[in-house]
């Protein structure tokens, strides 16, 4: 899109769920291994390759930034005439 010259970025992004309430032992098993799975070499070389970027975001971050992107986006479309 850059090159047509629009500044375009696309967030894109994906979390894992459990149950409300789940403890903090489980909640740091969790980010272990995705951070694990994250920082494997062949990992990120398949992932780097579909042009995304694999960042890692703790449990107690991801919910103020799911509401954070919905908020965004909401305003981009109502700003762009797609929604009311």
């Amino acid at each position: 899109m850059k090159e047509s010259g629009y500044n375009i970025v696309l967030t894109k992004f994906r979390g894992l769920a459990a149950p409300k309430g789940i403890s903090p032992a489980v909640v740091k098993i969790w980010n272990d291994a995705a951070q694990k799975v994250l920082n494997d070499p062949e990992y990120k070389k398949s992932y780097t390759a579909e042009n995304l970027a694999p960042n890692f975001m703790a449990h107690d971050q991801y919910g103020p930034f799911v509401v954070q992107f919905a908020d965004d986006t909401a305003k981009f479309l109502k700003s762009t005439g797609v929604i009311r």
